[in-house]
């Protein structure tokens, strides 16, 4: 993340960038989750039949239109995707 702008609040000192931003508490990182349309779009893993590739992103609901944001290598990069988007739930395709 590239830090635009630092504040100290009472939790602890408060680093904004350029799609989220994080708190450093008492030594320990919390981090916002990114924002997405949630109204509009849906998060979707699509996967490659053939190759075993996998890509996260973001289908948007009316169109149909897939926005890929990550290639997902493992299931610890899948979690992360997931954590950094505050996503429960997501589909697969294929």
């Amino acid at each position: 993340m590239t830090i635009l702008e630092q504040s100290i609040c009472k939790t602890g000192l408060v680093l904004f960038g350029e799609s989220a931003y994080t708190v450093l508490m008492f030594g320990k990182h919390k981090r916002q989750a990114k924002a997405y349309d949630r109204e509009n779009k849906v998060p979707v893993l699509r996967c490659s039949i053939c190759t075993g590739e996998q890509v996260a992103g973001f289908k948007d609901i009316r169109t149909g239109v897939f926005e890929d944001v990550a290639l997902i290598r493992s299931d610890a990069e899948l979690k992360a995707f997931m954590q950094d988007y505050g996503i429960e739930k997501i589909t697969k395709e294929y």
